[in-house]
This record gives structure tokens, sequence and C-alpha cells, in this order.
């Protein structure tokens, strides 16, 4: 299964097909993101990281969710269907559903910062800003851009959790490989950089693969 919209918008680059999600592959990292997520949370916040392997295992999550929510994000129609916005909203509710969780387990864990968010704004303001570069007016580009430099203070994994997202949408999307490389894989490493390790680079594999 590849997702393309160049049926409906000419692409902004490179004219080339899309590396394609099988469909059983992208529920199975979806459910393998979910897993890796909660055991790297059971390793930080209830036994001060002393479990082996699961912090490391735990770095693949966040790239795996903004890579299958910016593939989610590209599919044929989801403008006209309002997709979007609903995406929008469940992300903000289940997001703030889980702030007096996350805020418990930090004070457990004896961290006070309220900040960052926790990964559902990042994913909400990813989908936010690409809603406002797809509605393609000019005030709707300048919003965009002050959405992502604004938020991108405050919500996990700061600008370069967003900016991977966003470059992964604007490839399905546009075919724009340019985005792609030249945005996305340095958010890439400076995700690593935030983990202190290289772990994340393993989401590309696992992802980007042809039926």
């Amino acid at each position: 299964m590849t997702v393309s919209a160049k049926s409906e918008y000419a692409p902004l680059s490179i004219d080339s097909s899309s590396i394609s999600i099988p469909s059983g592959s992208l529920e199975f990292v979806k459910w393998f993101a979910f897993l890796a997520m909660i055991a790297d949370h059971v390793d930080v916040y209830l036994f001060n990281r002393d479990l082996p392997y699961l912090y490391e295992i735990g770095r693949l999550a966040m790239p795996i969710f903004a890579i299958v929510l910016g593939y989610n994000l590209a599919r044929p129609g989801i403008y006209q269907s309002q997709g979007y916005l609903r995406i929008c909203r469940r992300l903000f509710i289940h997001g703030a559903l889980s702030v007096p969780i996350v805020y418990l387990l930090r004070q457990n864990a004896g961290l006070t910062d309220p900040f960052p968010l926790n990964i559902m704004f990042m994913l909400l303001v990813t989908t936010a800003f690409c809603l406002l570069w797809e509605r393609g007016e000019s005030r709707d580009y300048v919003m965009a851009i002050f959405l992502l430099l604004f938020c991108g203070l405050f919500v996990e994994y700061f600008w370069p959790g967003i900016l991977l997202g966003v470059s992964v949408w604007a490839y399905y999307r546009y075919g724009n490989w340019y985005v792609l490389l030249g945005v996305g894989m340095p958010a890439l490493g400076l995700i690593c950089l935030l983990n202190n390790n290289l772990w994340a680079i393993a989401s590309i594999p696992i992802l980007m693969r042809d039926e």
C-alpha cells in the first residue's frame, strides 16, 4: 500500500515513487511503539532506569509515532474529510487526560518541572502545522511557522520531534525528498543527541520498506 497524493497535487520536488509502508507493518509498528513507550515509562518513572535495555528500546517509540502520524496525515482526502481536525481533537483529549498521570509519575521520579508536555502534544502541534500548511493561504503559513517556533519550546522532543513528523508528511503528501532528507534526517539526528544514543535511527529500517 502506497500513500501518495500525486493524483491530487503536483510534487514539490523530485518526481519519484514514495516508499510504501504495508498496512500490516503499520499496525505492527504502532503497537511496538506503544509497548516500547510503556516499557520506557515503567523503567524511567518506577525503576529509575535500572532495568536493562528498556530505556534504549523506549527511544524507538517517539520516532515511530512521528513517522506513522506523518504517513497517516498524508492520506488522500484527509483535508476534505476534516481528518486533520478529528486527529487534533483526539490528540488533545488524550494528551489532556494523560497530564495528571504523567505529573504524578514525574513527581514519583523526583521531577518537578511541568514541561515539556508529553508526546501527545508534540503530535498535536505536528498535526496542526500540517493542517495550516495544507490550507495554503499566506496567513496560514505564518501561523504554522509561529506555532512551530512557539509550541516547540514546550512539548516533548521540542522542535526536532515536530520537524520529523512534518517532514515525513511532506514526503508522503507531495513526494518531497528534499524536505525528508534536508529536514527530517537532521531532526532525527538531533533527537539522537537529546537521547544521548543512536537508537532512534533504528526507526528508519523498521518503517521505510516496500511491500
